[in-house]
């Protein structure tokens, strides 16, 4: 063999080796991609799952609860315990007295309009479901179930308002000219009024509403 064949051979061997080594390296790293690419879709998958499976809970809770009760505060007559005050919480909390709902720790308005004597539960709402988180308040001021009456304007715009007792939402219709209540009945109200012994009527201190806000 000549010295030129030898060295021939030699680099032959030498490249072999070389393409062995990085065809092996490759394979590895080749299989790692692989891998890690199929353990984040797992995970994806997993998550986007547990996403959808959470939202179809969340919305047949939703729609369970509608007219249902499920899961209802039966206190306060709401199964969202913080979504209470609607507007400017911040400034209702702080100002105003509060109906703290003794069973889910709810904070319903429960103020006294110093010029008219009214509460927030005298006036009109634009949604049964808002009307329904104010509730508890007029119970509690008049201590009897009161109800929730579906009232219609001239142009057939529908309000919600809480009335103590059918006489009063009919007191109410004689002296407001263009209003009706086709029903003539309460369209929620429970069937009899409770106390319960952790309620609390009062104003809110500083670490209150802030841990209140933080759970909102």
């Amino acid at each position: 063999m000549t010295c030129t064949e030898a060295y021939k051979e030699h680099i032959e061997y030498t490249f072999n080796a070389f393409c062995r080594v990085v065809i092996h390296y490759a394979a590895i790293n080749a299989w790692r991609a692989c891998s890690s690419s199929v353990l984040m879709n797992r995970k994806s998958e997993k998550s986007f799952c547990f996403s959808i499976k959470g939202y179809i809970i969340k919305q047949w809770k939703s729609e369970s609860c509608k007219g249902s009760g499920i899961e209802m505060c039966m206190e306060c007559y709401i199964d969202e315990n913080r979504i209470t005050p609607l507007l400017k919480p911040l400034d209702c909390l702080a100002n105003h007295t509060q109906y703290i709902c003794g069973t889910c720790g709810r904070c319903i308005c429960i103020e006294h309009d110093p010029k008219r004597g009214l509460q927030r539960w005298n006036f009109p709402f634009k949604s049964l479901e808002i009307a329904k988180m104010y509730l508890r308040t007029a119970d509690y001021s008049m201590k009897k179930p009161c109800g929730i009456y579906e009232i219609k304007s001239e142009n057939g715009r529908l309000s919600y308002k809480i009335f103590a007792d059918s006489e009063a939402m009919q007191l109410y219709l004689k002296n407001n000219n263009g209003k009706t209540c086709e029903t003539m009945k309460p369209i929620f109200i429970v069937d009899e009024y409770k106390e319960y012994p952790n309620t609390q009527v009062r104003k809110l201190t500083f670490d209150e509403i802030q841990k209140y806000m933080s759970e909102r």
